[in-house]
């Protein structure tokens, strides 16, 4: 081949490589579309999201990052979102301290109810100390105080002179009365409330020799501590729990004695039901 020729075939091969489709420019005399989702060259890259739109839908930013450079926009807009970010970790600090404060005075306040409950129980009991619930008692005909009052004496005497005490007068008491009956229907008599001029005398009838006495002597009568509200709660509780047999108050010593079933040991001086469980635990 000739230099000539060569030459014509060199020229030919570079107009074909310009007329391909990658080319910018026409093929054939038509011009050739830029190819969809082509990536431009790093010279000519552009950001894919309108900055100043994006500052402008946030809201909370400075009037001085929108406009001008993206570049220094998107730094503006980093910048304000990192101390935004600072001051919400320095308020949330802030409230964890103070709901650690909040949390202790919680607990202390809650210890301090606890006793003035535990104090309020102990006086309320007390005040009753020298009270005397009698049950099963019904009426006699044309019942009056007066005639009530003899009933009850005249039945404490004989339970009482069986074990050494002086006869009983009605200056030994300080109060005695029948109770209104409750709303709801009952067979049983309402009950007696007896107040005891020394609180030792009521207490006498919970030993175990009158206790056996009166049983036998009075059946269906029965006689009972008058415990405040709470403590008539705290003594049902007890009682309920599947390892206690019976559960009896000291009216003398102001507690619980429990009896339990397994072993028929007794936990005493037992003074609410939290106290129970802690002394159970201890006993397993």
């Amino acid at each position: 081949m000739s230099q000539k020729s060569r030459t014509q075939a060199v020229n030919t091969r570079s107009r074909s490589r310009d007329a391909s489709p990658s080319a910018p420019s026409s093929v054939r005399g038509k011009q050739v579309p830029p190819t969809p989702g082509a990536t431009a060259s790093l010279g000519d890259s552009q950001p894919e999201f309108d900055v100043e739109k994006l500052l402008k839908e946030t809201g909370d930013i400075p009037a001085e990052a929108i406009g001008g450079d993206p570049q220094q926009a998107m730094m503006k807009l980093l910048l304000h979102i990192a101390k935004t970010q600072d001051q919400i970790h320095k308020s949330l600090h802030c409230h964890q301290e103070d709901i650690s404060l909040l949390k202790k005075e919680n607990r202390e306040l809650k210890s301090e109810v606890k006793c003035l409950s535990e104090d309020l129980v102990r006086m309320d009991q007390y005040s009753r100390k020298s009270v005397m619930t009698v049950t099963g008692l019904r009426f006699s005909e044309g019942e009056t105080p007066a005639s009530l009052e003899t009933a009850v004496i005249s039945m404490l005497n004989e339970l009482s002179t069986s074990s050494g005490r002086a006869a009983f007068t009605r200056y030994d008491f300080c109060a005695m009365h029948r109770n209104k009956r409750s709303n709801r229907p009952s067979e049983r008599p309402p009950t007696i409330t007896v107040k005891f001029l020394r609180y030792t005398d009521k207490d006498m009838f919970f030993t175990k020799t009158v206790t056996a006495q009166r049983k036998s002597a009075f059946p269906g009568v029965g006689f009972h501590h008058n415990l405040c509200p709470r403590l008539i709660e705290e003594q049902k509780l007890i009682s309920e729990h599947s390892a206690v047999k019976f559960v009896q108050y000291q009216g003398s010593n102001r507690w619980f004695s429990v009896c339990l079933n397994n072993s028929n040991t007794f936990l005493n001086f037992i003074r609410s039901y939290d106290h129970f469980l802690s002394e159970f635990d201890n006993e397993s």
